[in-house]
């Protein structure tokens, strides 16, 4: 553990020291003064982010403490297979991010048809990816787990909810899309209120009943996370394709 502690140190200082020398020519030709319009708008659009991710981090923090409670065993198979899981996830961010840059530029260029098309294709591609990612988990969840060499119990537990993230991979894939376009439109407000809403008010109640009330452990807090997971896509999709995401994006300083 100590030793994975200074690995991802020594990457994240490697990172930050990197992006400091790649940007070090332009940054140092950059004037530097006090806008204040800028600085509102940062302010504006950051704020909602900030305060999403906060409680975001409490609340899968708080979910880990309940799975917890169901033992030792529950705890390991969920951080063990949130790993496995990464593989498909951090593509699909990937991607989201991607998409989230095209639909500022097109909104900033005043080609809104080409923000609804960043967020579509960006939609459509982390789905192929997160689906063929889902049919490994589901077809292949030993060949997954077996680097890990887990317990009988461990292992049986980490099967269950392979199968489960096998199921909400395409929900994923558009959650995170439709989220990263919503912030690339300057929509972070109410990002924030759904993120916020569908963890707070949604899963972790949930989670708390089907996993330590019911007995399902670890399968029914994965169980209860799907069902967020599913609720954020649905609004994300209503959201973009209702059209009032582009309308926080007029009047902004930039």
């Amino acid at each position: 553990i100590a030793g994975a502690a200074w690995a991802t140190l020594i990457a994240w200082f490697v990172s930050i020291l990197g992006l400091i020398l790649w940007s070090f020519r332009t940054l140092r030709a950059t004037p530097w003064h006090l806008d204040v319009r800028a600085l509102q708008e940062v302010t504006r659009l950051g704020l909602p982010l900030a305060v999403q991710r906060i409680l975001g981090v409490l609340g899968f923090l708080l979910f880990s403490i309940v799975l917890g409670w169901c033992g030792e065993a529950h705890l390991a198979a969920h951080a063990l297979v949130l790993r496995i899981v990464s593989v498909s996830f951090l593509p699909g961010y990937a991607i989201g991010e991607a998409a989230s840059v095209l639909v500022g530029q097109s909104l900033g260029a005043k080609k809104p048809e080409r923000a609804t098309e960043a967020w579509w294709m960006g939609t459509q591609l982390a789905i192929a990816v997160m689906t063929g990612c889902a049919l490994l988990f589901i077809t292949a969840p030993e060949l997954w787990l077996t680097p890990f060499k887990p317990s009988p119990e461990v292992r049986l537990l980490g099967i269950q909810l392979l199968l489960i993230a096998g199921v909400f991979q395409i929900f994923d894939a558009v959650a995170m899309v439709g989220l990263s376009c919503l912030a690339g439109a300057g929509d972070t407000r109410f990002s924030m209120f759904t993120t916020i809403t569908c963890m707070w008010l949604f899963n972790l109640p949930l989670a708390l009943l089907l996993s330590w009330v019911m007995g399902w452990g670890a399968p029914g807090a994965w169980c209860a996370m799907t069902a967020e997971i599913f609720a954020i896509a649905v609004i994300c999709w209503w959201r973009i394709r209702s059209g009032h995401w582009m309308k926080h994006y007029e009047g902004m300083a930039f």
